[in-house]
């Protein structure tokens, strides 16, 4: 998946209000993304820290 593709889907779900929980890059170029519950979402504070680590990392 290519790193555009991926931002537009994190675009749409956050435009919909729904929270992304953590993201897995699996072999293959699959990407899992894992949503997040009310309770998750709470739990990590920092998702937006760790997104952009993993932009950094790939880029």
């Amino acid at each position: 998946m290519k790193k555009t593709e991926l931002r537009r889907v994190m675009d749409i779900l956050r435009e919909k209000g729904v929270a992304l929980g953590s993201l897995d890059l699996l072999p293959g170029g699959e990407v899992r993304l894992n949503l997040a519950t009310a309770a998750s979402s709470r739990m990590n504070p920092d998702l937006a820290a760790e997104v952009q680590s993993w932009d950094e990392a790939l880029g």
